[in-house]
């Protein structure tokens, strides 16, 4: 879930939005109820992630799956 931030508040990044080249996929403990538990370099090619979160896709990727799609 996307909202804006409270003083206090933690925050996280998910890799998918932003990376495509990091080698080993590794564990999230982060303990979100909406956690996918493994991030794999090829998450950014997941369609529900992609339709839900595109907007805050890096240019890079953005760029990538309009030319997959």
């Amino acid at each position: 879930m996307i909202r804006d931030i409270k003083a206090g508040d933690e925050i996280f990044v998910d890799y998918s939005f932003c990376e495509s080249s990091y080698p080993n996929s590794f564990a999230c403990n982060c303990g979100s109820d909406h956690c996918r538990k493994e991030i794999t370099k090829d998450d950014w090619k997941i369609k529900n992630i992609q339709t839900k979160y595109f907007a805050y896709f890096s240019p890079y990727l953005k760029a990538k799956i309009e030319k997959v799609d």
